[in-house]
């Protein structure tokens, strides 16, 4: 019994130190500030599975800080519409998230999760100048911009591209596939899991 133990403990050893061996993009981030502005209402369903996904992510950056407007509430519907009409978005429906002077409509567990993990990644490192958050009279913003650097496009293409077993990439298999082995390396420690992992093995 300890033996099969100890075998499913080297075999998940393996597909980590696998999946980690050949990223493309170095994965240390400078730590810049990036402002996320997310627009939503109380009654939709979509924003609450949303406010879910942003919760951890600010728990795992210490770098963002998450703006959260109600549209119903005080002078909101007039910053969303001043945002909607910035990134000339004709829906006039919720969530609406922007991150760095990027925009998101809509949300979508698999997709919008590794959406904003990229694109948190890409400004992390690259910086951006932060037209939004001067608008909404944001005290604090970023307004410095690396232009010695990738698009945004080549950025989400490349990053978290991992290489699989029988020639694939994690770009090329199921949305959700992906979206929960970027989302498990993004917040897992992994020398955490590697030494428990070894432990396990050991005894």
């Amino acid at each position: 019994m300890r033996s099969i133990f100890k075998l499913k403990c080297l075999s998940i050893l393996f597909l980590f130190i696998v999946m980690l061996i050949p990223i493309k993009i170095d994965a240390s981030s400078k730590e810049r500030l990036v402002n996320i502005y997310f627009f939503h209402s109380n009654s939709c369903s979509h924003c609450k599975s949303e406010i879910k996904l942003l919760d951890s992510l600010e728990k795992k950056y210490k770098n963002i800080k998450i703006y959260r407007y109600e549209v119903h509430e005080d002078n909101n519907k007039l910053k969303y519409e001043s945002v909607c009409e910035y990134f000339d978005i004709k829906s006039g429906g919720v969530p609406v998230t922007v991150i760095g002077d990027t925009v998101y409509t809509g949300y979508s567990e698999n997709v919008s999760t590794l959406k904003f993990i990229k694109t948190i990644e890409y400004y992390s490192r690259y910086g951006y100048k932060d037209d939004i958050g001067k608008m909404l009279g944001i005290e604090i913003v970023s307004n410095y911009y690396d232009e010695d650097t990738v698009s945004l496009d080549e950025f989400m293409e490349e990053y978290g591209n991992y290489k699989l077993a029988f020639g694939l990439s994690t770009n090329q298999i199921d949305t959700s596939m992906s979206a929960s082995i970027l989302g498990i390396l993004s917040f897992v420690n992994v020398v955490s899991l590697v030494s428990i992992l070894l432990v396990c093995f050991i005894y």
